[in-house]
This record gives C-alpha cells, sequence and structure tokens, in this order.
C-alpha cells in the first residue's frame, strides 16, 4: 500500500472514521483480501464480487456474539458469559437450519407494520420535533431530529412510553459501540453489560405489561406469534427487542445525517431532490450506497477454506466491508459521485440473502419521510461551516451533530 499502513486498520481509528474512502479505494485497487490482527485475528474483504457471495456462504456463520470479547483473556471473558448468552438470543446471529423458521417468527411481529402503517406515526413525530424549531433560525438535524426520531418511534412500536426515549438511546448507544468497535476495553464491556442487562428488565417488565394489557406492539404480536410448534419465550422476546433497538436506531439516526451531508457537498443532487421529491426512495438508496452507517458485516468461519488463494481458517472472523463494495467501481459507475436518480444501484447495505436486515422497511420509512419532511418546510437550511464531529467506531459511522441555519 502507498499511502496507507494496513497495521492501523480498526475500527476505532478515527482517522478512518472521518472519511474511510480513500482507504478503500487503495484496498480494492490494491489489497481487497487481506489478514488483520484485529478480534484476534480477522479478514477484511472489500471487493463487491468477493462480498456479495460471502454473505450468503454456507461455509461461514453468524454466531457471531462473542466476536467484539475475542481478545480478551479467558479470565476476564468469563465475566461476560451472561450477556454474551442475551446476545446469542437474536435471530440475525442464527444459522440454517434454525434461522428460517425463527426470522419467520419475528417477522409475525414486525412485517404487519407496513409503510401504510407507519406514514402517519413518522409524521406525526416529524411534526412535534419540527414545531420547536421551525421558527428559531437554525437546528441540528442530529441532535433535533434524526437521534430522537427513530427512539420514538421504536418506543411506540414497541409500546414502550415515548418520555423514556433518551434512556433507550444510551441504553442502546453502549450496545451498539461494543459491536461496531474492535479496540475493546475492559470498562467499555462492562459498561456494555451493565446496560444490555437494564434493557433486558425494562424490556421484560414490558412484555410482561403487553401480556396483562394486550395491545398492537410489535411486543404484542410476538406474544402471539406461532410457527408450527415453535413460539418465542419471555427472554427471547425481550432479547429480539434489544437488537431492533440499537439496530434500528443507529442506522436510521446516522442514515439521515449522512444523507444531508451528502446533500450539501453536492449541492447540485440537493437542487435535485427539492425540485423532484418523487426522487425521494431513490435518494436513500443513493444514500445508503454512497455513505452506508453499517460499514461492515461480521461472520465467523465454521471449517478452513481458500478466498482467492488466501486460507481461512476455522474460527477466523471474516468481515465483509459492504461500504467499501458499495463504492466498487467494478460494479458502480463513477461510485464516489453522489447520483440520487442512480439505476440499478444494488448495494449492500443491508445485507443479503436470508439475513438480509428484518427492520429496513422501518428504517427507510423513517428516512424518506425525515427527508421529504425538512426540505419542504425548510428548503432554504444551509450548512454551518463546522468541525464534523463522527461517531467513535466504524461500524456504525455517522455524525453525531450537523448543525443548519434555516
Amino acid at each position: 500500500m502507498k499511502n496507507f499502513d494496513l497495521r492501523s486498520f480498526h475500527f476505532n481509528n478515527l482517522d478512518i472514521i472521518s472519511d474511510p474512502y480513500p482507504i478503500y479505494r487503495e484496498l480494492l485497487a490494491e489489497q481487497p483480501i487481506f489478514f488483520t490482527e484485529m478480534y484476534g485475528g480477522a479478514w477484511i474483504v472489500t471487493r463487491y464480487a468477493d462480498v456479495l457471495p460471502l454473505l450468503t456462504d454456507k461455509r461461514l456463520s453468524s454466531r457471531r456474539a462473542a466476536v467484539p470479547v475475542s481478545r480478551l483473556s479467558d479470565e476476564e471473558k468469563k465475566e461476560f458469559t451472561s450477556m454474551i448468552d442475551v446476545f446469542s438470543k437474536w435471530v440475525a446471529f442464527f444459522d440454517p437450519p434454525h434461522h428460517a423458521a425463527y426470522r419467520r417468527l419475528l417477522g409475525k411481529g414486525i412485517m404487519p407494520f407496513t409503510p401504510e402503517v407507519l406514514r402517519p406515526r413518522v409524521q406525526e413525530l416529524l411534526d412535534g420535533l419540527l414545531e420547536p424549531v421551525a421558527g428559531s433560525g437554525s437546528m441540528d438535524i442530529l441532535k433535533d431530529v434524526a437521534y430522537p426520531l427513530p427512539a420514538l418511534l421504536i418506543a411506540d412500536l414497541l409500546g414502550a412510553p415515548r418520555e423514556d426515549y433518551q434512556q433507550l438511546i444510551t441504553w442502546a448507544d453502549d450496545i451498539a459501540h461494543l459491536f461496531g468497535s474492535s479496540e475493546v476495553t475492559l470498562a467499555m464491556v462492562r459498561r456494555t453489560k451493565q446496560s444490555a442487562f437494564e434493557l433486558l428488565d425494562y424490556l421484560r417488565r414490558l412484555v410482561e405489561d403487553t401480556r396483562q394489557k394486550p395491545r398492537d406492539t410489535i411486543i404484542g404480536r410476538l406474544l402471539n406469534a406461532r410457527d408450527g410448534e415453535l413460539r418465542f419465550s419471555d427472554d427471547d422476546i425481550a432479547a429480539q427487542c434489544i437488537l431492533l433497538l440499537f439496530a434500528g436506531l443507529e442506522s436510521a439516526r446516522y442514515l439521515i445525517g449522512n444523507g444531508f451531508l451528502a446533500l450539501f457537498e453536492h449541492p447540485d443532487q440537493l437542487e435535485r431532490l427539492k425540485a423532484n421529491p418523487a426522487l425521494v426512495a431513490s435518494a436513500v438508496e443513493e444514500f445508503l450506497r454512497y455513505d452506508n452507517p453499517i460499514q461492515f458485516i461480521a461472520r465467523t468461519a465454521k471449517e478452513d477454506f481458500e478466498l482467492k488463494g488466501h486460507l481461512i481458517q476455522r474460527g477466523s472472523v471474516v468481515l465483509p466491508v459492504v461500504g467499501a463494495a458499495n463504492r466498487d467501481p467494478a460494479q458502480f459507475p463513477d461510485p464516489d459521485r453522489l447520483d440520487i436518480g442512480r439505476t440499478e444501484n444494488k448495494h449492500l447495505a443491508f445485507g443479503q440473502g436470508a439475513h438480509l436486515c428484518i427492520g429496513s422497511t422501518i428504517v427507510r420509512v423513517q428516512v424518506q419521510m425525515a427527508f421529504t419532511t425538512l426540505l419542504d418546510r425548510m428548503p432554504d437550511m444551509r450548512l454551518v461551516p463546522q468541525e464534523l464531529d463522527w461517531n467513535a467506531n466504524l461500524g456504525f459511522r455517522g455524525l453525531r451533530s450537523l448543525r443548519v441555519e434555516l
């Protein structure tokens, strides 16, 4: 590599987080597959043609609950066995043959919340968030809209009180930071464990409350869901809700921020979207390709196998970097150009195959509506000169603040 030392490639490197795409260009061209010491030994894979099949490769396992703590000592890991047991209940971490049936079961709780059902709720939330800032002359897109919106929405969908949304954000961010990082400390993992069990207890109470006072929520539907003889236990439901919470919050929040930043940096595309709001669905797909918050998807090798001349050993972590694959010039013409009307946009932002993100519709609806509503009501917003403040891991890459004048 000419301009980059691969030894410094890790998911908490702030130089990479602030702009990973020049490094991705080098990797795509010169070293598309390489081994790192992250997670005790991990393979980074960047080219679209390699990443796509890996996302459905039967030689790889989705059981990765323990990957974030893999660099801790054996003695230290014992402290977190109970936390890993909770994360291991997530359907997203299941392999065949169990995955398909449990995913169908989880879908019975999520799929009824269609775009038609979601839009009135999202619009109500957006109206409430924008009212206090509409006449102020300025706002922070992240703090005023992108942070609270998905937290308030998921609170509604789970049946939690809206006033708890700030606490839900805190718990979710701690869990997300662990899974988005590769350089963890004992203190970080202990904080995550505390947050995970506080959230688990909160959700257990919410599950029981929903049983006593039935209502049409994700939890309410999961309590009644059956797939043949299969059903979720109360703890299973609480565990799935942890995953839905942190994955949904992080992806929607940062996609709104990253998308607006991309538009401000490409004023022709900003004017194009304002002139033709019907492009919003295509625009959001382009934001997912151009600067997806979820930059990599972890897997573990179930067996030894060869990948383009490299021996992947059983137990190794394999990291298809979808953020790099989505900028691969072999798949996307002029990949570093934002084009909100891009056709043939087969990005990998939500994964692929059986593990395609089950909550992607919920993310898409609220992000599309956030762009439509803000650009309609505040068409003259301008970016304030500022030093960009990025989240501290690459796994959920996004801005923590984006100030604009109205």
